[in-house]
């Protein structure tokens, strides 16, 4: 049934049918996919896919041939037969397109590079087989512009590490700005002369119905009139408590509806990324700014920036 699904159609599916994520509060792209590639299914490890960094603080890295890895087999128990596990696999590779040279308007970076220093975009450049990101200030002259070219691998790598510190070390960063927000929006409205209006209203049929449950109790009321009048209270009590909150979610500003959408792709996200996941990008940045040749802002969709070092500049 699944298998002739994508991996979002399988994650939408999964969460119309109610079934409990492996991380976070909803199923998306890259946890289907995660486990769908996740060897450790099958009862097999592979070991030593990222590795801790020896400068101070420590940082857990992905390891990309650094060091060696280990694939070990039948070192638990598996859920899953190996022959599904291979079905998988060949069917991905099947979905995924050829290798050909990606267009510039298929790479996630395009568009969405900045250069801090001059305000020009950047343009992507193919040399010798590597792709870089040019300043476009800094290929016209030097003198406009002195940010270099930056490889197209050290954009991914530093993505990596703000995904891992966004979901490990700074994990209370985004829901704690979220109850910010949160704080400053019910202040604004505490004031508001329409939630007023409908608090006094609330209150006052609040008041009414426990009056008319009163005279019921002391039987000075007939039950039939008791009856229809407290139904009738009930549903302007609702209907007042219904445009409260269309005022309270209407006072909440994209900032606020931002940063609920990050904080749910990072729920719903791997703990650690293998590879660089466009998809996630998309989700979480708005714009990268390049400050110099060693150090870009990730700006993210709730107007958050971050900074990142790159490593391995190209001059």
């Amino acid at each position: 049934y699944l298998a002739g699904m994508g991996m979002d159609a399988i994650a939408r599916e999964l969460n119309d049918q109610g079934v409990p994520p492996s991380q976070g509060k909803k199923w998306g792209h890259t946890g289907v996919a995660y486990i769908l590639r996740n060897e450790r299914y099958i009862g097999d490890s592979l070991w030593q896919k990222t590795y801790a960094t020896e400068s101070f603080p420590t940082q857990q890295v992905r390891n990309k041939g650094e060091l060696p890895k280990y694939y070990a087999e039948e070192t638990h128990p598996p859920i899953l037969s190996k022959e599904i596990f291979e079905a998988a696999q060949r069917l991905a590779a099947d979905r995924k397109p050829p290798a050909v040279d990606e267009p510039v308007t298929l790479s996630p970076f395009n568009g969405r590079i900045v250069c801090g220093q001059c305000g020009r975009s950047f343009r992507k450049r193919i040399c010798r087989g590597q792709t870089y990101w040019l300043c476009r200030g800094h290929e016209e002259s030097q003198e406009v512009c002195s940010v270099t070219q930056i490889p197209n691998s050290e954009l991914c790598d530093a993505f990596l590490r703000l995904y891992y510190n966004l979901k490990h070390s700074g994990a209370d960063i985004l829901p704690q700005m979220l109850a910010e927000l949160q704080t400053i929006r019910e202040r604004k409205m505490l004031w508001s002369s329409d939630v007023i209006e409908l608090n006094e209203l609330i209150s006052k049929l609040a008041s009414e119905n426990q009056m008319w449950a009163d005279l019921k109790c002391q039987g000075l009321i007939d039950p039939d009139i008791f009856i229809a009048r407290t139904n009738e209270l009930a549903e302007q009590l609702r209907s007042a408590k219904q445009k409260k909150e269309r005022l309270l979610m209407e006072a909440a500003d994209d900032t606020l509806a931002q940063t609920e959408a990050l904080v749910t792709a990072l729920e719903a996200g791997p703990d650690n990324l293998d590879s660089f996941d466009a998809e996630l990008f998309e989700e979480l940045v708005e714009k990268i700014i390049v400050d110099s040749s060693e150090q870009i802002r990730f700006r993210l969709k709730n107007g958050l920036e971050l900074c990142e070092t790159i490593r391995r500049t190209v001059r």
